[in-house]
C-alpha cells in the first residue's frame, strides 16, 4: 500500500463538513485550516508533523471519522501498523459520512493487517541433527585469529543513507530522526517502530462520559448536602445547647448569690417572690442558711 497516495485520495475539508460540530465561524475556519494543513503535510511525506495536529483535533472531536482515517494513514507512514489498524477500526465503528472514505478505511484496514503479518517472520524450524552436531563441534571465536591474535574490529557503524527522490543524482545523508528510526526498527522484533512519539487513546463512548458525569454530580451533591446539613442544623443545635447551658449557669450563680444575702430585707423579698412564682425551693447543700431574722 502506498500510504502517500492513500492520503492524496482524501479531499480537502470544506466549511460544510464541519456543520455537525456547531462551531462558530472563526473557530470553524481555524479547525478547517488545521485539518487541511495536516492533510498537505501527510501528502508531502511529513506524517509526523501531521499526526501531532490530527491527534489534537481527535482529542477535541473524538467522533470525527475522516480525521481518524487520516491519522491512521500517518501512523502507517511511520511504520506503526498495529496502531494504524486500531485507528482504522475505530473510524469505521464511529461512522464516516462519506462513502468513498468509508470504503477507503476498509481497504486501508485490510492492507495494514496484511503488511503487519508480512513483516512477522515465521519461526525457524529446529533441526535435531543440527543441534546435536553444534553441541559436539565447538564454534570458532570470530574475534580470534590464528595464534590467539585478536581480530581487528571491522563492524563499525557506517553513515546511514536516506532514501533519495527518483530524480536525484546524489545520495544524501539521513537526518537524525531518520537515522534514529532506522536504528529502532532494526532492533525491533517485528520490524515496527516502538510507540514512543504519539500516544493514541481511544475516545470514551457517550455512555462512559455519562457515567463519569453522574459520579461527579453525585459526589458534588453529597458534599453540598453535608455542607448544608452542618451549617443549617448541626451547628445551630450545638450553639443552642451551649446557650442553654450558659443561661443555666448564670441563673444558678444569681440564685446562689441571692441566698447568700437573704438577711437583706429587699433580697429576702425577691427570694420569696421567686419561690412563690416558680414553686422551687433552694436546696440546703447549695447555700448554708444564716438563721437570722431580718431587721
Amino acid at each position: 500500500m502506498d500510504w502517500v497516495e492513500a492520503a492524496k485520495s482524501i479531499p480537502p475539508l470544506e466549511s460544510r463538513d464541519l456543520l455537525r460540530f456547531g462551531l462558530a465561524s472563526d473557530e470553524q475556519n481555524i479547525v478547517m485550516t488545521q485539518f487541511n494543513k495536516a492533510l498537505k503535510n501527510a501528502q508531502s511525506d511529513s506524517a509526523d508533523i501531521a499526526a501531532i495536529t490530527l491527534k489534537k483535533l481527535l482529542t477535541r472531536f473524538p467522533e470525527w471519522g475522516e480525521a481518524a482515517v487520516l491519522y491512521g494513514i500517518c501512523l502507517a507512514m511511520d511504520g506503526k501498523l498495529t496502531r494504524a489498524q486500531a485507528v482504522f477500526r475505530h473510524a469505521l465503528e464511529i461512522g464516516i459520512r462519506s462513502e468513498k472514505i468509508t470504503y477507503l478505511a476498509q481497504v486501508l484496514n485490510r492492507d495494514a493487517a496484511n503488511e503487519r503479518s508480512a513483516r512477522q517472520k515465521p519461526p525457524e524450524e529446529i533441526n535435531p541433527a543440527k543441534v546435536l552436531i553444534g553441541s559436539v563441534i565447538p564454534k570458532p571465536n570470530p574475534m580470534v585469529q590464528e595464534e590467539n591474535q585478536i581480530r581487528p574490529r571491522t563492524h563499525m557503524q557506517a553513515p546511514i543513507l536516506m532514501k533519495a527522490s527518483r530524480h536525484s543524482s546524489r545520495a544524501k545523508l539521513a537526518t537524525d530522526r531518520e537515522r534514529r528510526e532506522l536504528l529502532m526498527q532494526s532492533t525491533s522484533s517485528n520490524g515496527e517502530l516502538p510507540d514512543d512519539e504519539i500516544d493514541v487513546s481511544i475516545p470514551k463512548t457517550p455512555a462512559e462520559k455519562l457515567r463519569i458525569t453522574l459520579v461527579i454530580l453525585g459526589i458534588a451533591a453529597l458534599l453540598t448536602g453535608i455542607y448544608f446539613l452542618t451549617t443549617l442544623w448541626i451547628l445551630p443545635a450545638i450553639e443552642k445547647v451551649r446557650d442553654r447551658n450558659r443561661a443555666e449557669e448564670k441563673l444558678e450563680y444569681l440564685t446562689r448569690a441571692l441566698y447568700e444575702k437573704e438577711n437583706n430585707p429587699e433580697i429576702a423579698g425577691i427570694i420569696s417572690d421567686y419561690e412563690a412564682s416558680f414553686s422551687e425551693t433552694h436546696k440546703a447543700e447549695s447555700v448554708e442558711p444564716s438563721g437570722q431574722n431580718p431587721s
